[in-house]
């Protein structure tokens, strides 16, 4: 599961679509406390965070924040957003994987989604669907 975290609804739809489109399973909270949330029922293969909001509850939020073993955390800001252009904090930059303006590289988020989705489960971290006809009996 990918939770999409931010404010702007038209942006997080659009992303929404296409990542479920992708095959993934999407889940979109307008805050980190929102996204606490959604994540306690099943921790999320990939946060993906707007800077805004990260700015709004605090970058310390971001470590606690539930997070599948093997997943990822890539930030955003909106394309002409300078309010969030600014530099990261050592602790955050070490946790995030991507740092996007979206849309524009919304294809990259994308790709970073597959990406991690395989690594996961190659390293045996992601859940594998057995298929009935293959269970022991």
């Amino acid at each position: 599961m990918i939770i999409l975290i931010g404010t702007d609804d038209a942006l997080l739809e659009g992303l929404a679509q296409l990542l479920a489109g992708a095959g993934h399973r999407v889940s979109v909270a307008s805050s980190l406390d929102e996204a606490e949330e959604i994540g306690d029922e099943r921790a999320p293969l990939m946060l993906v965070v707007d800077r805004r909001a990260l700015a709004l509850d605090g970058d310390r939020r971001l470590s606690h924040l539930p997070l599948a073993a093997g997943g990822a955390i890539v930030l955003y800001r909106a394309a002409g957003d300078d309010e969030s252009s600014s530099a990261l904090s050592h602790g955050v930059a070490r946790l995030t994987l991507a740092d996007l303006t979206l849309p524009l590289e919304r294809q990259r988020l994308a790709a970073l989604a597959q990406y991690v989705r395989t690594r996961a489960r190659e390293s045996g971290r992601g859940r594998v669907d057995t298929p009935p006809e293959s269970h022991a009996s």
